[in-house]
């Protein structure tokens, strides 16, 4: 559904974007779309002893670059 309004996944293949549970991530619940003109640089999992230790869930550190300015 997210395709057919213009979105792109980011989070994909799943494998790499595991975060759940964060000690021993097996599971990749956590997902990241995006529409519009952005380059992604990076995307991935922030697997640190302070990030397990934070949350149940690993963060997602997604580096990206506006590719248009934005009209207000």
């Amino acid at each position: 559904i997210f395709r057919k309004h213009g979105y792109q996944h980011i989070t994909s293949p799943a494998g790499q974007f595991r975060s759940f549970p964060s000690w021993l991530p097996i599971n990749a619940l956590d997902k990241a779309y995006y529409r519009g003109s952005l380059y992604i640089q990076n995307a991935h999992m922030i697997r640190g002893k302070a990030a397990r230790a934070a949350s149940d869930h690993l963060p997602l550190e997604i580096d990206f670059e506006v590719l248009e300015e934005v009209g207000v």
